[in-house]
């Protein structure tokens, strides 16, 4: 599940702690139109040669955003809009500021679940979005909501998180459907809690070979922790009605098999080659492409568009609610982008900082440089705070406190 990777990360509002930067007192309010085609509704609190910072509002939550002007298509301000629209989000009768939905209409959001599982494509991250539907009035939630996911993988350690959000909470409150784009290894796995499973048609599911990272190479996990992963997606199969046999062959190398009746489309699966269609052969992996999916009946149809999905989904009519809780999705792997770069920073310096004071002979000189390297790990905590995925990654708590003691006793050399 691409554990080894060695990737600095962080979450919504992180970039502001990692810059350090106080804010002045607003500046105006404004909607920031991005090129990539979101948009930032808020105030502008600071503006600079190259960068704006705007205090964003999804729903009850405020998260403080760098933006890079080359990153801006245009700016809208208008301070009586935005003003109009805080107080009416403050009135318990807020059914105004929400479009009317015809009584006939299926209500659907779609989540956006994208690149690395853990940073990324993260519980907390979802979690929240769920919560922020759970808000919406009971006329404007949704019937249906729809996990777009486009991801290689990532944490083993967030998988479970997902899985449980989605079997636990959010398929008992809506009908949960997972339309892949691309789904490999924990995304894949993540896909699997989901009680309906759609696929574009270059999609790709499966390949859930998991890794554990060891020195300069990683190896595939086994003994007791591969029989906890494959035990893991037994149950997750079982509650999602899915035959085991067939993730089983996407864990390891299985032999998978099936017969499909040509009046009714049933399939039955055989743990060996024996059935009429070959699906994996005892050496490898098992991976779906649309066709297959949708042959052995994992996939329940092809879509590459909403249109197209609906109709797959039985809606005639149907209409998109919870633009708040998807947009909160994108906001998010935004800022962990922007994040990373100040955190590899951060690293940087930090080892630099390290390494010069270890070579240092002078004490005063020494300890110049170590308090520098300090402050390094300081800021990286500050990030690190804001954003407690991070630890996955190896910035834990008993990292810094070994960081720490580290130049602790560098000092008394």
């Amino acid at each position: 599940m691409n554990m080894m990777r060695n990737r600095f990360w962080m979450t919504i509002a992180a970039t502001i702690a990692a810059f350090g930067i106080l804010f002045a007192a607003p500046v105006d309010a404004a909607k920031v139109h991005l090129k990539d085609g979101r948009v930032l509704e808020g105030e502008i609190l600071e503006e600079g040669d190259g960068y704006l910072f705007i205090l964003v509002k999804l729903g009850s939550v405020e998260s403080k955003q760098f933006v890079q002007m080359n990153d801006v298509s245009r700016i809208e301000r208008d301070a009586a809009d935005t003003i109009k629209k805080d107080e009416a989000e403050g009135d318990e009768d807020s059914s105004g500021e929400l479009p009317m939905i015809d009584d006939g209409s299926t209500r659907v959001v779609f989540l956006t679940l994208e690149e690395m599982v853990g940073p990324y494509m993260n519980a907390g991250a979802l979690k929240h979005s769920y919560e922020m539907l759970k808000d919406l009035p009971e006329s404007h939630q949704p019937d249906i909501v729809v996990l777009d996911i486009h991801s290689g993988g990532g944490a083993l350690s967030e998988l479970g998180k997902i899985q449980q959000l989605i079997l636990n909470e959010i398929s008992k409150d809506y009908r949960t459907v997972a339309w892949i784009r691309y789904a490999i290894s924990a995304a894949a796995m993540s896909a699997w809690a989901c009680d309906e499973i759609y696929m574009r048609t270059q999609a790709s599911l499966g390949g859930c070979t998991g890794y554990m990272p060891i020195p300069g190479n990683a190896k595939a996990i086994d003994g007791i922790e591969l029989e906890q992963v494959l035990y893991m997606m037994e149950q997750v199969s079982n509650r999602t009605n899915k035959n085991p046999l067939i993730m089983r062959a996407m864990q390891i190398q299985s032999p998978l098999s099936c017969d499909i009746d040509a009046r009714t489309g049933e399939v039955t699966w055989y743990h060996n080659e024996d059935g009429e269609h070959i699906v994996n052969p005892g050496d490898e992996v098992l991976t779906l492409n649309a066709v297959t999916a949708k042959k052995f009946g994992v996939s329940l149809g092809t879509a590459d568009t909403k249109d197209e999905l609906m109709k797959l989904l039985g809606c005639t009519e149907w209409v998109e609610v919870g633009s708040e809780a998807a947009e909160y999705q994108f906001e998010f792997r935004h800022n962990v982008q922007e994040g990373e770069l100040k955190l590899n920073e951060l690293y940087s310096r930090f080892v630099n900082n390290v390494n010069v004071a270890g070579a240092q002979g002078n004490p005063d000189e020494r300890g110049k440089f170590i308090g520098q390297a300090r402050r390094n790990l300081r800021a990286m905590q500050a990030v690190i705070r804001r954003a407690p995925s991070l630890e996955s990654n190896g910035f834990t708590k008993e990292w810094f406190d070994r960081q720490f003691e580290y130049l602790r006793r560098l000092g008394n050399a």
